[in-house]
């Protein structure tokens, strides 16, 4: 049975609802629309701090909208999850793949009023962050006291 917790701690074990070529159109098409967005990064930041700030993003602010009624909804359910392998190029390869490329892992979790995403290099024990970032619209920003 899945989890109902989603967050940065389990991303990496959630299935993508989008194929490689899709979520890595679809992070850079995001990040080109809302780009006034408050944007939080590590390692601007601490890991321990962006993990808090993803982690209560994903657990009491995230919300989804209903288009029918244009009312926002809290959810620890994201819209989408997202997964590609991106290439010292700047290109995108296939995860999910025998003969598997070199590169990062970039995954994330979209909601309406936001989205997070983590660069992490895969390990024989684990795997290394390299970048975790969070971005928050302003009336989230606003009404759960944002940094």
């Amino acid at each position: 049975m899945d989890s109902i917790i989603h967050s940065i701690q389990n991303v990496h074990l959630k299935e993508s609802k989008l194929d490689e070529e899709d979520s890595y159109n679809f992070l850079q098409e995001y990040l080109s629309t809302n780009s006034h967005y408050y944007k939080y990064s590590y390692p601007d930041i601490s890991k321990d701090e962006i993990y808090t700030l993803i982690s209560t993003f994903c657990f009491f602010c995230a919300t989804v909208k209903d288009l029918s009624t244009n009312k926002s909804y809290p959810s620890n359910i994201p819209i989408t999850i997202f997964r590609y392998l991106l290439l010292d190029d700047g290109t995108w390869s296939l995860y999910y793949t025998v003969r598997k490329k070199r590169g990062r892992v970039v995954e994330g979790m979209q909601w309406s009023n936001g989205l997070f995403y983590q660069v992490r290099e895969d390990k024989k024990d684990g795997f290394e962050l390299h970048e975790a970032t969070l971005l928050v619209d302003a009336v989230t920003k606003t009404m759960y006291n944002f940094p």
